[in-house]
């Protein structure tokens, strides 16, 4: 990589316009917006002259496959002694540096609050956050009934999470079966939650048919499994309120296009594609089960229609060949056939606004923390086998200015003083987690 780009500042930078240097720079821009030059983005081009002047390195022309008026590669002309004279001028200023009041988050979605206290910031994508009084959500979570979802309700009350309920879905599993796998092992009570409350539900459907079957109360909901933990820095984006017509914002959701190698690669993303364009044959968005926040009425009149088209349980889908022998093929409803349905009745967009990944980027809402395969063991407790569940370890730890706790973990042995990230450390002196910057030598 030539050095003037990697040495280069970002193009979003604050200029002084009346230092002489940047007079220079500019009077230069203007001497060569008629030549080859004038093809180099501007930020770039800065940086090629203060390396040219700095380091001796002549600008090199970026564009291999442009070429001159004779058909050969361009070839930019040295200004080495202009420039040279520039930094011996102005050099020890050191009149280009970072600055911390400028924050760049260019194409990047996020909320008012990630960029507090920032004097500048430079970026599109911003959002509102949910109102948590206003747009109650709902997360159900799809268990097998052996206590996998333990581990994800333990540690909630430790995330600033944005679910008023959570409704566990697990599988029904008869107590002989039961004591064949888990002998002389009891499982355990109902945990209880702080900051959500938690309903269990004895599905009577199979586990692929949650997302259809979960007796959701609130305007939304979200899903993931119990392999999973909701994410530290989980975030909701809506589209922010139009307060002249008083229409409320809209879920952002992000996808990704179907029409790239991000989907082609994946057999999973292609069946997925397949199902949704039996419903809208233009849908050019995957969008994954665990990304989508979903409206509960509309959840309510897909599901009706996906029923009455695949049948009772996805009965008449089962029919297809491989369908019930290929873990990736859907065997139920997903979050990408729910969006092609409102984009056949033609609400997707009345609804939804949709960000495409791998544009501006996505965060997990839910991180997996236990290891196994997860369509093989929902299949094995459909037919009463308990799956097999290997721990990875799950940490329930105390924010900063609280006392340390002891950290469980089924797999590993984890310290005593735990702290809730690894910018917390606890100190010995007052057995609180503080920040690794306030932990000095004093404290140990």
């Amino acid at each position: 990589m030539p050095p003037a780009l990697v040495d280069h500042l970002n193009g979003n930078a604050i200029f002084n316009v009346t230092h002489p240097l940047m007079e220079d720079i500019a009077s230069e821009l203007r001497k060569e917006q008629d030549t080859y030059f004038n093809a180099i983005p501007y930020d770039y081009r800065i940086s090629q002259m203060w390396t040219e002047g700095s380091k001796g390195i002549a600008s090199v022309f970026p564009y291999k496959q442009m070429l001159d008026e004779t058909g050969n590669p361009i070839v930019l002309p040295a200004k080495t002694e202009l420039f040279r004279s520039w930094y011996e001028k102005y050099g020890e200023e050191q009149p280009m540096k970072e600055t911390h009041i400028l924050t760049n988050y260019g194409d990047t979605n996020f909320l008012a609050k990630d960029v507090e206290g920032i004097p500048l910031v430079h970026g599109k994508g911003i959002y509102s956050a949910h109102e948590p009084k206003k747009q109650k959500i709902t997360l159900v979570v799809s268990d097998w009934d052996m206590g996998y979802s333990d581990q994800l309700l333990k540690v909630l009350d430790h995330n600033n999470h944005p679910f008023s309920e959570i409704l566990v879905m697990r599988q029904g599993v008869p107590s002989s079966i039961l004591s064949m796998f888990y002998q002389g092992e009891n499982k355990e009570d109902d945990i209880h939650v702080n900051t959500a409350y938690v309903r269990y539900i004895d599905r009577s459907a199979p586990d692929f048919m949650d997302l259809c079957e979960a007796p959701v109360r609130t305007e939304y909901f979200m899903m993931t499994n119990a392999y999973h933990k909701v994410s530290p820095d989980i975030n909701i984006m809506f589209t922010p309120k139009d307060d002249l017509s008083g229409i409320p914002g809209r879920p952002l959701i992000p996808f990704t296009p179907s029409e790239t190698e991000y989907c082609h690669e994946y057999p999973a993303c292609v069946e997925t594609l397949k199902h949704g364009r039996e419903i809208f044959g233009d849908l050019d968005k995957i969008v994954l089960d665990f990304d989508m926040l979903y409206k509960t009425s509309a959840r309510n009149d897909f599901c009706n229609f996906w029923t009455t088209a695949h049948g009772p349980n996805g009965a008449l889908l089962s029919r297809r060949g491989k369908v019930n022998v290929l873990p990736y093929i859907p065997r139920g409803p997903t979050a990408t056939s729910y969006v092609a349905y409102l984009y056949s009745i033609g609400l997707a967009d009345e609804m939804y606004a949709f960000s495409d990944r791998t544009m501006h980027g996505s965060r997990d809402a839910f991180l997996k923390v236990l290891e196994g395969d997860e369509q093989i063991n929902s299949r094995l407790t459909w037919f009463g086998v308990p799956g097999f569940k290997h721990h990875k370890s799950v940490q329930q730890c105390a924010p900063m200015n609280e006392p340390s706790k002891q950290c469980g973990s089924t797999s590993e042995n984890v310290p005593k003083n735990c702290c809730q990230n690894q910018s917390l450390e606890c100190s010995a002196k007052t057995d609180m987690c503080v920040s690794v910057y306030q932990y000095s030598s004093l404290d140990r």
